[in-house]
């Protein structure tokens, strides 16, 4: 089986304009400058694979190309650094390119940009700027770990949705327990734990079982409705309650 990419597939635009953006974010480019670039399935943006069971191999079985499927993470991994030599600027193009998890897939890149000008340009030919943002997350790697960022907004009519998913969405009443709980959290924005009798004092709670009760189901219930798997607010005994790392949650007006 061979596996490429699709160049013309919408999935594949989306990912070609956010690896332009991850190395905008790198900016001043210059000359030689080495940029990694994280990508993960269900996160990031990636491109439209297009696996046909009858191109190479042509005395295996079909049935057992697709027992198979599970081993060609790393024939993926080729078909992008392919992809992305093709497409991006002369010699702009991964010179080197890793599988680290196969569920869910997880690439790392590494882009040298040789001609700053010309990458500019094939970046304004995109539509893409360093101030954009492309995608449903964003994924880094600090000491060696790869962890996630997943982009949620949250409007003032209590909707709680993550990009590119807006089919599924927690809907809070506004007005009540839970739209002022998590209202409070999106514009304080704790970089660390906030002690809970604090927050509940604040919202004017006294029942603190109840309160913490409360949060328990936003973090339930969001977890269901937005297909999420990690709770948005994070709680340790003792020191209180955050937003969890995973998340990134904006207000929209």
């Amino acid at each position: 089986m061979i596996i490429r990419v699709e160049p013309n597939a919408p999935n594949t635009k989306k990912f070609l304009k956010y690896v332009v953006e991850k190395v905008l974010e790198h900016e001043p480019l210059k000359r030689g400058k080495i940029v990694k670039v994280l990508l993960q399935e269900h996160v990031t943006p990636l491109p439209e694979f297009n696996e046909n069971l009858f191109e190479g191999d042509y005395d295996t079985n079909p049935g057992e190309k697709i027992d198979f499927q599970e081993d060609n993470a790393h024939a993926k991994t080729m078909g992008l650094i392919v992809y992305l030599n093709e497409q991006l600027p002369p010699h702009s193009g991964p010179r080197h390119g890793k599988l680290l998890k196969e569920n869910p897939l997880t690439f790392e890149l590494k882009l040298v940009v040789s001609d700053p000008k010309g990458f500019y340009k094939f970046a304004d030919d995109l539509g893409v700027t360093a101030d954009k943002e492309i995608g449903e997350g964003s994924v880094k790697e600090r000491n060696g770990k790869v962890t996630v960022t997943i982009k949620l907004f949250f409007n003032e009519d209590g909707k709680l949705w993550r990009e590119g998913k807006e089919k599924h969405f927690y809907l809070m009443e506004k007005g009540r327990d839970r739209y002022k709980i998590m209202e409070y959290f999106i514009v304080n924005k704790f970089n660390d734990y906030y002690p809970t009798k604090a927050i509940a004092h604040d919202l004017g709670k006294n029942n603190l079982p109840n309160f913490s009760r409360q949060i328990g189901n936003i973090n339930r219930i969001a977890k269901n409705k937005i297909r999420l798997k990690d709770n948005i607010l994070e709680g340790k005994r003792g020191r209180g309650y955050k937003i969890s790392a995973t998340y990134k949650i904006t207000m929209k007006s």
